[in-house]
């Protein structure tokens, strides 16, 4: 029986924190910039946005600068733990093929990496609202709660896409297709009150629907989500985790290392 604590290497904390920080110093490795860059190209993107849907298609949002680099910088996070955690195992096939090391290792290293960037990114959004005259309240305490949320949803994912990827090398031209549509059906770069009330059921149907909705309660409105909200970012949490569990084990099963 595959534990929680397995699942998340609990039992191996310290391969994993090893790991990370190898990760970490290879990724900025002779970069002149290094961690900046995880902030410069969300940045980057969220100027573009501005400029298209604030000033060009005149969406009308308010403070709508925190609104967009809140919603990218997670966005970002998800996209990049899932395109880099799904590449993960064949990444590593060398090493699993010759040392027991836990497959799930080197997705939650992924999650890791990029949940650690996206902690050290929300200071920026801190400051993106002050700039734009929004009070921190008590409310943004919530941010690392629903970073939480998004780094094990994301971390659940991925695995399960690495595990398909074994089998399947051509996910990773479908993972790109997909991250296109799923952008656009989560509400990252618009606001949940613009999709029609005969449509809000996709938010709930999506992963991390309600994530961004709450983050912008956060940020924006200075509020805490309602139950019904966490409630149901709670149901994708534990359905995740537990997909991710079924989906290690029956891998195992079908000899997913020999594969690699």
């Amino acid at each position: 029986m595959l534990t929680v604590v397995e699942l998340f290497c609990l039992h191996r904390k310290f391969l994993v924190y090893n790991l990370v920080m190898r990760n970490l110093k290879v990724k900025y490795r002779r970069s002149v910039l290094g961690f900046f860059w995880t902030l410069l190209i969300p940045i980057s993107q969220s100027s573009i946005y501005y400029l298209v849907f604030l000033k060009i298609l005149k969406v009308q949002i308010e403070h709508y600068v925190p609104f967009i680099l809140s919603g990218v910088m997670f966005w970002t996070f998800f996209s990049n733990t899932l395109n880099e955690g799904m590449e993960s195992l064949l990444n590593n096939s060398s090493l699993l093929t010759k040392i027991p090391v836990p497959l799930q290792t080197f997705p939650l290293v992924a999650a890791l990496s990029h949940g650690i960037n996206l902690g050290l990114a929300i200071p920026v959004v801190a400051g993106a609202m002050a700039l734009d005259g929004l009070p921190l309240r008590p409310a943004f305490l919530m941010m690392p709660l629903l970073l939480g949320a998004i780094l094990v949803i994301s971390y659940s994912i991925s695995l399960v896409f690495s595990l398909v990827m074994v089998f399947f090398r051509d996910l990773r031209y479908v993972l790109a297709l997909l991250l296109q549509v799923w952008m656009y059906g989560t509400p990252v770069l618009y606001n949940e009150q613009m999709v029609p009330e005969s449509f809000r059921w996709i938010l709930w149907a999506n992963p991390i629907g309600l994530i961004f909705p709450s983050i912008h309660d956060v940020v924006l409105r200075g509020v805490i989500p309602e139950f019904a909200t966490l409630g149901g970012i709670l149901g994708w949490t534990i359905a995740s985790v537990l997909g991710a569990q079924w989906a290690l084990k029956y891998s195992l099963r079908k000899g997913v290392i020999e594969w690699l």
